[in-house]
């Protein structure tokens, strides 16, 4: 291939990825004003203490989605690489869905025995675990549907769901709160909204099925192949999962309570930066699966231009968070959390790291190169420790998190120039 033809092809990638990333940014926009809503609302109409049980529900909320979310993942890679290939989806959504329903049952049972123990954990009323075990099996079945559309690339109906899901949720928590049934009413509203967005994924899950009838051809699915990436994916969505979260839920047990609602309401406002650049992972991992199937190289193009707008981007979020920080919380959450000012800029940075780590993890699973997982795991460990030891206040959590953020960054850059080549060791 020519240097000219090349740089067509790469001008050709990096605008359908922008093309695919500006609808996935757009809904993300809108479902991030949802979610700010969401949060202005729990933070104004709940008390402190409530707000950090709530804080500690969405943070494991999204521990309880790893398995859903390497599902999801796992659909992702497996459906643009089949669809590259010539293959058939229906046939490799309908040996997995087989096995979802048992595995999705085994965990909400796993999770409704470990309810007492959690609940004296985090402080936190039996009930509302009930409750929010219900959301187990929904997540499962549920990443069936978004690996697929985001597989196929149909980030369209994509994000319509993803709309739909947070505007139920905000709707209804609003109305539960208001009528005096705080934490429990949020978590119902959860469960809620998770089942409108599985029952609208079903239609369009449906109809894309049909009009492919007849395209894709078959081939035998290579269980074990599928059953090992799977467990590839599922330990580092894990492990991205405690990245991100398990600093709150260490915060909730080892500080006061209004202490805990402060370091949540610190933790929801830095994470705008790993949600704002998530429309750019979103696309990176579908359209560098199909590029390692063909086997031209081109998923390196997709990698670095990701990176570029996912760190020029996170660059600005920090700058304003330190330049403006009692603004922005201020707007968000209102004159009480102003204490928490002087930590955000130093937790952004944090946030900033996890965001670009992200990336280079999509791409080290669209690409099937697994020994990221290593780093992955160590840097996770470090962090725990790191808190464990030193958790004395907020700042002290905060410094925790970037230390072992800013490690987790180097070692994936260090096992990307060890994979591809550019060292040998």
């Amino acid at each position: 291939m020519d240097s000219k033809s090349s740089s067509t092809n790469s001008s050709i990638l990096n605008n359908s990825f922008l093309s695919s990333s500006s609808i996935v940014f757009a809904s993300s926009f809108v479902v991030n004003i949802l979610n700010y809503i969401f949060t202005l609302a729990m933070g104004r109409l709940m008390g402190v203490e409530a707000f950090g049980e709530v804080a500690t529900i969405l943070s494991l909320f999204l521990v309880v989605s790893v398995p859903s979310a390497a599902l999801a993942m796992l659909m992702t890679r497996e459906v643009a690489f089949y669809i590259e290939s010539g293959r058939s989806i229906k046939n490799l959504s309908l040996f997995l869905r087989r096995h979802v329903f048992t595995v999705a049952f085994v965990l909400w049972l796993i999770f409704v025995l470990l309810v007492p123990l959690m609940s004296v954990f985090f402080h936190i009323q039996y009930p509302i675990f009930i409750v929010f075990s219900v959301i187990i099996p929904l997540l499962a079945i549920g990443a069936l549907q978004t690996g697929t559309l985001q597989g196929l690339q149909n980030f369209f109906i994509l994000s319509k769901q993803s709309i739909l899901n947070t505007l139920i949720k905000l709707i209804l928590s609003v109305f539960f709160v208001w009528l005096g049934f705080s934490v429990l009413g949020v978590v119902f509203a959860l469960v809620f909204a998770q089942g409108v967005g599985l029952l609208y994924g079903y239609f369009a899950m449906r109809k894309i099925f049909n009009s492919r009838e007849g395209v894709d051809q078959v081939f035998d699915i290579d269980q074990r192949a599928i059953r090992s990436l799977f467990f590839t994916i599922l330990t580092t969505t894990f492990f991205l999962a405690a990245l991100s979260n398990i600093d709150v839920l260490l915060a909730k047990h080892y500080l006061s309570a209004t202490l805990a609602g402060q370091y949540s309401a610190l933790s929801t406002l830095g994470k705008i930066i790993i949600y704002g650049v998530g429309g750019f992972t979103t696309v990176l991992l579908p359209m560098a699966s199909a590029a390692h199937a063909r086997g031209n190289g081109e998923g390196e193009n997709i990698l670095a231009f990701s990176l570029i707008v996912i760190t020029i981007a996170s660059t600005v979020v920090v700058a304003l968070f330190f330049a403006f920080p009692s603004f922005f919380i201020g707007a968000l959450f209102g004159a009480r959390y102003l204490l928490i000012a002087k930590e955000l800029g130093v937790f952004s940075i944090a946030m900033g790291c996890i965001a670009i780590s992200t990336a280079l993890i999509n791409y080290f699973v669209a690409i099937e190169n697994t020994s990221f997982i290593y780093f992955l795991g160590l840097s996770i460990i470090f962090e725990v420790l790191l808190i464990v030891f030193n958790h004395s206040s907020l700042a002290s959590i905060v410094g925790m998190l970037v230390m072992s953020s800013f490690t987790l960054l180097g070692l994936l850059i260090v096992n990307y120039f060890m994979t591809n080549k550019l060292f040998k060791i």
